[in-house]
């Protein structure tokens, strides 16, 4: 290995660690964007406590049902004398008392295609941060031990 041939090198690595990097934020982009099923769930119980509550599932896309004894609302606004907001997240916020309530919803549920797509994006994730360096590192040094072994290969041999 000549010293002229270290930039080529660079390069190849540089060129490596960049094709992983869209590898992974293409298939980031992919899992985001993947279908999800529309799920209905009816009746769910949850605590409102200190004004808030979460439903079991996220991605939320709308409640169509809020309420107990007490409260009951089938509107889209969920309005019905004090306010209820949902976030996607599925977080709900009431001002009502500290009691269980009765919600249903949609959400949008993870396919066995997005579960696999999260499963290896989540595996694929470690490879730019533990296996890269350590490749780009033991390269470096195979580099550094040629270049002094090459330097002191002509001791013996050299004529």
């Amino acid at each position: 290995m000549e010293l002229k041939e270290i930039p080529n090198i660079i390069i190849i690595l540089v060129s490596v660690g960049m094709l992983i990097g869209v590898g992974l934020l293409s298939l980031s982009s992919l899992e985001e964007n993947s279908s999800r099923t529309s799920t209905i769930v009816s009746s769910e119980t949850i605590a409102i406590a200190s004004l808030t509550g979460n439903t079991a599932n996220g991605i939320v896309t709308s409640v169509t049902f809020f309420g107990n004894g007490t409260h009951n609302t089938t509107e889209g606004n969920l309005v019905f004398g004090t306010t209820v907001n949902w976030t996607t997240a599925g977080a709900i916020t009431a001002s009502v008392g500290d009691e269980d309530y009765l919600i249903s919803y949609v959400y949008d549920a993870n396919t066995t295609t997005t579960k696999a797509l999260h499963d290896t994006n989540a595996s694929l994730l470690a490879i730019p941060s533990t296996w890269l360096p350590l490749v780009v590192v033991v390269a470096m040094l195979a580099i550094i031990l040629v270049l002094v072994l090459r330097s002191f290969g002509g001791a013996g041999g050299r004529k």
